[in-house]
């Protein structure tokens, strides 16, 4: 009988750890999402409740995307690395980091303390290279960049430290002026009203004391009195440029764009490029 017994329970205990095993397997995804999906744990409960309902997540095609991603960063990196800007970027910098994005391969090496420089490889939708720009800054404030058909010589011969000290700039004032994304006449300026000002204030990010270049965001509420949605999503992104220009230090005759302050004509042309990826 105690023979008998010992072996009903060694048989469910197999079949509970087998099911065990097989529930987590299940689970596995859910519990252990890949870290660069950025997404929360959600932790044991409510992933056996998605187990259960049969509506456990699949990462299948995301992983396929990332692994298809990462080929294509690979590919880029190769294709440039032997070009006489690349070459010259890090036989001059050791701290080299390569960021890919949709549009451009970006070197960059420095620190935000000091001077830093930027250096963006610009392709076409058939990833061939279509331009070059070069930036420096110091202490985050942008101080000149380089003409693309001197990039090259212009690296080899200089720091950024050194060409800054070349060109002498003004002196930067002492004092800290007044933010124009708090000035009332600014925000008039660039076709925001008192009633989308207020608004902005009680419902979104746009006027927080901590700004970390994310964009407005704002509570889906509805419209105040009188105001157009298209000119308040245009009052949005204009006090959405004022504070990352500020936040990354871009001159007055600077325009923020893509993570980086530049020119209105070196953003002309990055902007051309994705127009003519869009076309395709």
């Amino acid at each position: 009988m105690k023979t008998r017994l010992l072996i009903i329970f060694a048989i469910m205990g197999a079949i509970i750890l087998v099911s065990g095993i097989y529930v987590y397997s299940q689970m596995h995804d859910c519990l252990n999402p890949p870290l660069w999906m950025k997404v929360p744990h959600l932790g044991f409960e409510k992933c056996f409740e998605l187990f259960m309902s049969g509506n456990l997540p699949d990462w299948t095609q995301a992983k396929k995307d990332y692994e298809k991603k990462q080929a294509l960063r690979f590919k880029l990196i190769e294709q440039f690395k032997d070009k006489p800007e690349v070459v010259a970027f890090y036989s001059k910098y050791d701290d080299v980091n390569i960021s890919v994005r949709d549009d451009h391969v970006s070197y960059f090496a420095g620190n935000e303390d000091g001077y830093s420089v930027r250096m963006n490889f610009y392709f076409d939708q058939n990833y061939d290279l279509d331009y070059i720009d070069f930036h420096c800054y110091y202490q985050n404030e942008h101080q000149f960049e380089f003409p693309q058909e001197d990039i090259a010589t212009k690296i080899a011969r200089y720091d950024c430290k050194e060409h800054r000290n070349t060109v002498n700039p003004e002196p930067k004032p002492d004092y800290n002026p007044v933010p124009k994304w708090t000035i009332p006449e600014e925000l008039s300026k660039i076709g925001c009203t008192d009633a989308m000002v207020d608004h902005l204030k009680k419902y979104s990010n746009a006027f927080d004391e901590k700004w970390y270049g994310e964009g407005v965001a704002i509570e889906d509420i509805g419209l105040p009195w009188r105001v157009d949605q298209y000119a308040l999503d245009q009052c949005m992104q204009n006090i959405s440029e004022l504070r990352n220009k500020e936040l990354y230090g871009c001159n007055e005759n600077e325009v923020y764009f893509h993570g980086i302050c530049m020119t209105p004509e070196t953003k002309e042309k990055a902007q051309s490029v994705g127009e003519k990826e869009n076309e395709n």
